[in-house]
């Protein structure tokens, strides 16, 4: 009797070690197959090396985002800190879930929602990347649960199926080291296009509405609103100007939504800040880094003016550093 509650015991002692081991090799292999990403959104690993509640403002949204707004500048004009934390054609939904994960490690003041993707498709062509790239947390959990398309929650909850085919890509090095730069970003969240649509013309966007879930967005949007006021931080929607716009209609009923809360259609400003349709665009929805900086530099003195928001004296170094940066690419591509 005793031998057999012994060979019990041990049998299942051995059966969790083989979970235990199982479960590790996974996850091991999964942060060792999953590529490295440190631009054009879903950049988790970069932000998390920012200080802790070092953040004054942050920027939620799109590649309408990561792609036209440049903390750097926005320092340069106010002394703020802000960064971007946006993903390639993220959704409402997303974006919720984002702005909940971020607020583990800032205490932003404001918080800016871009809301173009209120009329983004449902499901679109990044969840991988989007949701692929957050720290595994609950939100990543239920962004990948209650917002992802079915058949992408296996490869969310278990990266290793999307990406196991890059063995062929990897030395037998780079199963025994950790891969993710551990430097601070020095784009703030940023990703410059530096190419120039010289024919752009301002035209509307049509929405395919049938391919829309305004239900569920504005069900989040509600929801990032009552979040952001329970971590008393003031929220301003608002829509980045580009040559791709909305129409009227579509952007009141974004308003209709959360009629109490800020919202900022910037294209109300187009020519009043003066953007050239020959210079400043990487394509119609898109700035190129001369047009991101306007748009960062306008903001730059909005934000304060808006807002009352005082600089502060957090890591002047690093700041000054991205401030530099800034300036000599800007040298670089103008020479």
């Amino acid at each position: 009797m005793k031998n057999n509650r012994t060979r019990k015991i041990l049998e299942i002692c051995a059966f969790i070690l083989f979970v235990a081991v199982t479960l590790f090799s996974v996850s091991w292999l999964s942060y060792i197959f999953l590529p490295e990403r440190n631009d054009y959104g879903a950049v988790w690993h970069k932000y998390l090396e920012e200080d802790e509640n070092s953040i004054d403002v942050m920027f939620f949204g799109s590649s309408l985002v990561f792609c036209d707004i440049i903390p750097a500048e926005i320092y340069a004009q106010s002394g703020i800190t802000s960064y971007v934390l946006a993903a390639p054609e993220s959704t409402v939904p997303y974006m919720y879930y984002y702005v909940k994960e971020a607020l583990k490690t800032q205490k932003p003041k404001v918080i800016f929602a871009e809301v173009s993707g209120m009329y983004f498709d449902k499901y679109t062509n990044f969840t991988d990347i989007t949701l692929g790239y957050m720290p595994y947390s609950e939100n990543r959990l239920a962004a990948s649960l209650t917002s992802a398309e079915k058949d992408a929650v296996t490869g969310l909850l278990f990266p290793l199926y999307n990406y196991h085919d890059r063995w062929e890509e990897l030395s037998f090095s780079d199963y025994f080291r950790f891969k993710k730069d551990k430097t601070t970003d020095i784009w703030a969240g940023y990703t410059p296009l530096v190419e120039t649509k010289t024919d752009a013309d301002r035209i509307l966007r049509e929405v395919e509405h049938e391919k829309v879930d305004f239900e569920k967005n504005s069900e989040y949007l509600k929801k990032l609103v009552l979040l952001c006021e329970e971590n008393n931080i003031e929220l301003e929607l608002f829509i980045v100007p580009s040559c791709y716009t909305y129409s009227e209609e579509n952007i009141e009923r974004i308003k209709e939504v959360v009629p109490e809360t800020e919202f900022t259609d910037f294209n109300d400003l187009f020519d009043e800040d003066d953007y050239e349709l020959s210079g400043d665009f990487y394509d119609r929805l898109h700035f190129n880094i001369f047009g991101a900086q306007k748009f960062s530099r306008f903001l730059g003195k909005y934000i304060p003016e808006k807002y009352g928001i005082t600089p502060c004296n957090h890591n002047k170094e690093l700041w000054g550093n991205r401030v530099e940066h800034l300036s000599q690419t800007l040298n670089d591509l103008t020479k």
